[in-house]
């Protein structure tokens, strides 16, 4: 193999090795907006539990509401301390 020839192949190989890398580098981008826009089950297991977590945060709320609110419309004082 001639100088020439070492070059030329020096020169292809690090043409090569960019390629690689960029071509690596979206397909790491391809992935993570593939699980971005499909959550997996335990993401979607994890959403309905905080869902119902909010709900039942919210009834207990209502329920203190009515409770206090029949406690006031019956004359009794709420202390606000």
């Amino acid at each position: 193999m001639t100088k020439t020839d070492a070059e030329i192949v020096l020169l292809i190989e690090k043409i090569g090795a960019t390629s690689i890398g960029e071509i690596e580098r979206l397909i790491g981008g391809c992935k993570r907006r593939k699980t971005f826009c499909n959550p997996r089950k335990s993401e979607f297991n994890e959403t309905a539990r905080y869902t119902k977590l909010a709900q039942t945060a919210s009834a207990s709320i209502e329920i203190i509401f009515d409770t206090v609110r029949g406690w006031r419309e019956a004359g009794h004082p709420v202390d606000n301390q």
